[in-house]
């Protein structure tokens, strides 16, 4: 009982700090698409340099979790309006705030839908098309992967996850060591008891505190 205690005493303090200092870019219109409330992440290669250097692999099953979601590129870019540039088909744009977030949410996609799979693949090859400037009938997978490697994250597949994920869905982690060796002896012993399997400690100099910008791959 006395260990269980302390462990929930940890977490709560943990997620208060959470709490008290907020992760992330923090884009100011995360609310109106309700994205502050899941956790971002990419369906695929991730070259966001600029959001760290420690990588946390989940499970793909985590894509069938009904508060789970993803949309072919970035929540942001039907915001801003450059969903409607790069991906045509979604039509006109309204330049309306609300007409904007409305097609946000029609566009998510989730792994339990049936034809999640095809519509995904039909979205990403005509995305790829339009970004190589390509002929459908030149379009194969080491195409879609040029693309892919030559543009910011925000231009890739951005998954929506829940907010509290159990630690079962994570399948491996990445950490630079100097980062790892930072971390206090009650934070390793914690990633030890239930990642000691699953984590790899990378020769490479992370920073703690990334900068902002520049995007790009």
């Amino acid at each position: 009982m006395e260990a269980i205690k302390a462990k929930t005493m940890e977490i709560a303090e943990a997620s208060m700090n959470l709490h008290m200092n907020p992760c992330g870019i923090g884009f100011g219109k995360d609310k109106d698409l309700g994205t502050d409330k899941t956790v971002f992440s990419i369906l695929g290669p991730h070259l966001g340099h600029y959001y760290g250097d420690v990588f946390i692999v989940f499970k793909r099953e985590i894509l069938h979790h009904p508060d789970a979601n993803f949309t072919i590129q970035a929540a942001t870019s039907f915001i801003s309006g450059n969903a409607f540039t790069s991906r045509p088909w979604l039509g006109a744009d309204s330049g309306v705030h609300e007409e904007r977030v409305k097609l946000y949410n029609a566009s998510k996609l989730n792994a339990s839908m049936p034809g999640y799979d095809y519509t995904a693949a039909l979205e990403l090859i005509a995305f790829t098309i339009m970004g190589l400037k390509k002929k459908s009938m030149d379009m194969d997978l080491d195409k879609i992967f040029e693309r892919w490697f030559s543009v910011d994250s925000h231009a890739t597949i951005e998954g929506h996850l829940p907010q509290l994920i159990p630690l079962n869905y994570i399948d491996h982690i990445y950490i630079p060591q100097n980062l790892y060796d930072a971390l206090s002896d009650a934070s390793r012993r914690a990633i030890n008891a239930n990642f000691k399997h699953r984590i790899t400690r990378v020769k490479h100099d992370g920073e703690a505190n990334q900068p902002g910008g520049p995007r790009g791959p």
